[in-house]
């Protein structure tokens, strides 16, 4: 007999409906293998069959587990509608649950992609209020003092090493105009929104100064950074000058696994 095997079997009655059924209708069966006491198991049983508390405290178990998936994603969890609920037991019954926020949500978000691609999912919207939504919390949640003083160095030690984007920025694409679109979903209207409109359209999200800022980025200068972060094609060199100027772009060590490797690298090594 163990106290965690009694507590465990009390907290999967919270988290597991079909574990909480089982119980009610065969508490022997259900139960076989666990190391309880009898008094436990009566107690264990006596626990299930109480239904109405047994849904308050799945409901209040799901509440706490949803916090950090809406905290970040809050307008792709909207744009899920009715199928967010079978979708969070679904991704919960993949893998435990990770108390950090952004891992979480970042897990989540991986999670959502593969639903998209397997045709789980679908909805006009969703990729690019997720990708701009997880962008957003990274950008503003980063610890802004190491990563500028690992940016300086990494610019005295390498002024001819590869560019990437500056880790306190992020570029978010979008096929629908973005305004328009974050905000019927921040005003939770419903989709579709047939009138919005279509094309190529970026937004660069911004925390260099403290403050998390967000503007619209031209295309063609979107183009570029992309072309230079995704080692795609051949930029024209005086836009890819400009942007090193405005800060946008920054050297990073030759040969790293990528900028916020090396970045992050640097930061630890100055606190």
């Amino acid at each position: 007999m163990t106290l965690i095997a009694f507590q465990l079997a009390l907290a999967d009655l919270a988290t597991s409906s079909d574990f909480s059924a089982r119980v009610a209708r065969d508490p022997e069966e259900a139960l076989a293998g666990r190391d309880l006491t009898p008094r436990e198991r009566r107690r264990i049983a006596a626990a299930a069959g109480q239904q109405q508390g047994v849904a308050v405290n799945r409901a209040l178990y799901r509440y706490n587990r949803t916090i950090p998936l809406t905290a970040v994603l809050r307008g792709a969890c909207f744009l899920l509608r009715q199928d967010f609920g079978a979708l969070v037991e679904e991704f919960w019954a993949e893998g435990g649950l990770d108390r950090n926020q952004r891992r979480e949500a970042e897990r989540f978000a991986d999670f959502l992609r593969r639903m998209v691609a397997r045709g789980r999912v679908s909805s006009p919207y969703l990729v690019e209020v997720l990708e701009f939504e997880l962008k957003r919390y990274q950008v503003a949640t980063r610890v802004r003092e190491p990563l500028l003083a690992a940016v300086d160095e990494a610019a005295e030690r390498w002024p001819d090493g590869p560019l990437a984007l500056h880790p306190l920025l992020r570029v978010a694409s979008f096929t629908h105009e973005p305004t328009a679109l974050l905000g019927m979903v921040a005003a939770r209207r419903p989709p579709p929104y047939p009138d919005l409109p279509e094309g190529e359209f970026h937004l660069l999200l911004s925390f260099h100064d403290g403050v998390y800022k967000q503007e619209m980025l031209d295309p063609a200068w979107a183009a570029v950074i992309l072309d230079v972060t995704e080692r795609r094609g051949a930029p024209d060199p005086a836009a890819v000058a400009r942007l090193v100027t405005d800060g946008l772009l920054v050297h990073t060590a030759p040969g790293s696994a990528g900028f916020d490797a090396s970045v992050v690298e640097l930061a630890a090594a100055a606190v």
